[in-house]
């Protein structure tokens, strides 16, 4: 399954992934750089997409996830992101959001 300007509204998705409960899920990708300690970024909206449905599916694997610079393979089974250039890997994991920490009480 890919993505087809269908899939958005005025340069977004129109909708993210979810469990059939409804949650959200929401890819992550362990990065860290000289300045900062290492943290857990979310994944863009539209690879976000891409990798729950390639997961769903059960592909071992996405390949060439780009960001402006470099392209990337996710690897499922070693949950990991690959640089497909330096062959560097990142971690990343799959979480589903239970709630929405933006709502009120």
């Amino acid at each position: 399954m890919s993505l087809t300007e269908a899939d958005f509204v005025d340069g977004t998705l129109k909708s993210e992934p979810a469990t059939k409960g409804g949650h959200k899920i929401q890819w992550q990708v362990w990065m860290q750089d000289k300045f900062s300690s290492p943290v857990w970024i979310d994944v863009a909206a539209a690879d976000n997409w891409k990798m729950e449905t390639s997961f769903a599916h059960g592909n071992k694997e996405v390949v060439s996830l780009s960001d402006t610079e470099d392209s990337w393979t996710i690897d499922f089974k070693t949950m990991s992101q690959i640089n497909v250039k330096t062959l560097t890997r990142r971690a990343i994991r799959r979480v589903v959001i239970l709630t929405d920490s933006m709502a009120e009480p």
